[in-house]
This record gives C-alpha cells, sequence and structure tokens, in this order.
C-alpha cells in the first residue's frame, strides 16, 4: 500500500535538482518578498529641512568640544594679590585684577571650583591699587621733609666748619702781623680756593665764604644753597672778629 503526502510536490528543474519555492527565489533576486494581494511598501518619504532641525540629534565623535578647565587662574590671582600686600604693589596687583576676573569667568562657566579665590585676588588687587598710593602719598608727607631737614643739617654743619676754619686763618694772619686787621676775601666760587700770604684755604664743595675787613677788625660770611637758612649773599651766616660765635640769624658783612 502506497502512503500518500499531502504536501504539494515540487517541481523538478531541468538539470535535476530541486526547484526552491517561489518566495526564496524572489528575496535572493530582489532583496525582498512581497506577497500576493499585499503592496510594496512606499519609498522612505524625505524629511524636510524644518523637520531636520527639530528632531533630537545626537553629537557626532569627535564633534563634542568640551570646556577646558581653569584651576590656575584663582590661585595665581589670590598669589598676586597677597604679594601686592607684601610691597610688590603695581607690580602683581595688576596682574591679580586680571587673574581674578579671568578666573571668576571660568567659575561661572563651571570650569574651576575656585571661584572664592579669584574674587579674593581680584579684590586684593583693587584695594592695593587705591590704598597704596593713598599710603605712599602720606609717607613721602611725613619722610621727605624730614630727609630735607637732615640734609639741612648736614650742609650747615660743614659750611659752619668752613667757616672756623678762616676765622683760625684770620686771628692767626692778625697775631703774626701786628697792626693789621685781617685780609680780605673775596666771595670764593662754590667749593674755591682762597690764597694770602702764608694761607691756603679751599672751601667745601657748595660753601661760598667771604671776609671784608674794617677798621675795627674783618667780617666773615658764608652760605650755602643747600642750607636750612644761609643761602644767599645777602642771607649769609656772619662772624665778627672778636666774638667767639656766629652772629645769631643770617646777615650780610
Amino acid at each position: 500500500m502506497t502512503d500518500l503526502d499531502d504536501s504539494p510536490v515540487e517541481p523538478e528543474s531541468p538539470f535535476g535538482l530541486p526547484q526552491r519555492p517561489f518566495h526564496v527565489q524572489a528575496v535572493e533576486q530582489t532583496g525582498s518578498y512581497t506577497p500576493m494581494g499585499q503592496q510594496a511598501s512606499a519609498a522612505p518619504q524625505q524629511r524636510s529641512p524644518q523637520q531636520e532641525s527639530s528632531s533630537p540629534q545626537h553629537p557626532r565623535p569627535g564633534g563634542v568640544r568640551h570646556a577646558m578647565p581653569d584651576a590656575k587662574s584663582p590661585v595665581a590671582a589670590l598669589v598676586c594679590g597677597i604679594l601686592a600686600w607684601l610691597g610688590f604693589h603695581w607690580f602683581t596687583a595688576i596682574p591679580a585684577i586680571i587673574l581674578g576676573v579671568k578666573g571668576r569667568r571660568a567659575a561661572r562657566e563651571g570650569r574651576t571650583p575656585n571661584g572664592g579665590m579669584a574674587t579674593a585676588g581680584l579684590w586684593l588687587g583693587i584695594v592695593d591699587l587705591v590704598v597704596a598710593p593713598l599710603v605712599l602719598a602720606v609717607l613721602l608727607a611725613i619722610f621727605v621733609p624730614v630727609f630735607l631737614n637732615q640734609r639741612h643739617k648736614g650742609i650747615d654743619e660743614v659750611l659752619l666748619g668752613d667757616m672756623t676754619k678762616m676765622a683760625a686763618l684770620q686771628n692767626a694772619y692778625v697775631n703774626a702781623n701786628p697792626g693789621k686787621k685781617g685780609f680780605g676775601v673775596a666771595a670764593t666760587s662754590p667749593g674755591g680756593t682762597v690764597t694770602a700770604p702764608g694761607v691756603a684755604f679751599t672751601s667745601s664743595p657748595g660753601n661760598v665764604i667771604a671776609v671784608v675787613v674794617g677798621p675795627n677788625g674783618f667780617c666773615l660770611s658764608g652760605y650755602n644753597a643747600g642750607a636750612s637758612a644761609a643761602i644767599s649773599p645777602t642771607a649769609s651766616k656772619v662772624y665778627l672778629s672778636g666774638s667767639k660765635d656766629l652772629e645769631a640769624g643770617v646777615g650780610t658783612c
């Protein structure tokens, strides 16, 4: 008795090989298979530029730009601000302000957590630029007069020394020459040399010495433009023969 198989019998190919199903051949030839009674899907619909721009786009690899971290500016701003108050002033105060502004911007952009350091350095630089000139002005107002006063005193002492030497020479000349009241000396140039019989005298730089001989003795005067009071021919220190010290104040022979 023969068993009958209900499955369809595949037609044999001319080459003796079994014929492959139609839908398999269609897939191999066209890449797709549409069952009978169904229409093939339409071609992919093109999207408009507006739809492309509104749809979420994923960043392309290598196209993402990350903000570079900036941790150095706040620290540098704080260091420069501290150095400004330690005596460097403008040399580090201005960099402190620049770096402080840069560091605060980096903190707002999330590139550094040290926004407080940047702010501190910024204000240290600003306050130093404002306060340092005021402090400098006060110091100058205090110390410049003190310095000038000390300088004047030094010049006064040198002038007094030159006049004392000249007075000693005049007295020695009078003692060595009975009847003489002294020897006259025209106003020397600043730091000039005086020559007389048996006398050689050179005044210190800036000092001008003069001697006027009269019937009652000699009058010695001296001045220096850098002195405190005796600064001109009409405002000179004066020494009269026979006196033990310079005359009070300034005057002329």
